[in-house]
């Protein structure tokens, strides 16, 4: 019982430590969010569209994330390139970071029982995030030396569906000052 006692005060004390060393050293800090409620609207001639949801993560806390993407074709017709067209917004109740990203995306198509697509497909989309913007308490953010990384899955879809869903991470780190 009084180990237990003992163990919370000394975990935080450690936990402000470890803080308080990397922002003095660096003054970057940890970045990560996710999500798992975020939609993407393909524009009907698959030249990219918007998106949008809402995340946890830090330093954000719950944020709501939005940006526009075009899409640009590959030699293999499952893999296309994708660039935001603006900013993403990554808005908290603090402020909001502004990234630009570029990646890729696989379609990953459904297979029936002979082997035979069937005209469902999920997707993975990787990227590469950099920092460009913040505003209220991120209004100085900076790019840490390498891009942020996020991670995309799609729910099933056709290309036909208007909206695609998927869950989302983004990992790295960002300069406060």
């Amino acid at each position: 019982m009084q180990f237990s006692k003992l163990l919370v005060p000394v975990i935080a004390m450690l936990f402000s430590f470890c803080v308080a060393v990397e922002q003095s050293n660096s003054q970057s800090i940890p970045f990560w969010a996710f999500g798992t409620n975020g939609s993407y609207f393909p524009a009907a001639d698959g030249s990219g569209g918007p998106y949008e949801g809402f995340g946890f993560g830090f330093p954000l806390g719950v944020h709501f994330v939005t940006g526009n993407l075009a899409v640009i074709p590959t030699d293999d017709p499952l893999v296309f390139d994708w660039v935001t067209t603006e900013p993403q917004l990554s808005m908290g109740i603090f402020g909001s970071i502004l990234f630009e990203s570029e990646g890729s995306v696989q379609l990953i198509p459904e297979l029936d029982g002979g082997g035979n697509p069937t005209g469902v497909f999920t997707a993975e989309w990787t990227a590469d995030f950099t920092v460009v913007g913040g505003t209220g308490l991120f209004s100085s953010v900076q790019p840490a030396g390498r891009p942020l990384k996020v991670v995309a899955v799609n729910e099933p879809f056709t290309l036909a569906d208007p909206e695609w869903n998927f869950s989302w991470t983004l990992v790295g780190r960002i300069r406060l000052f």
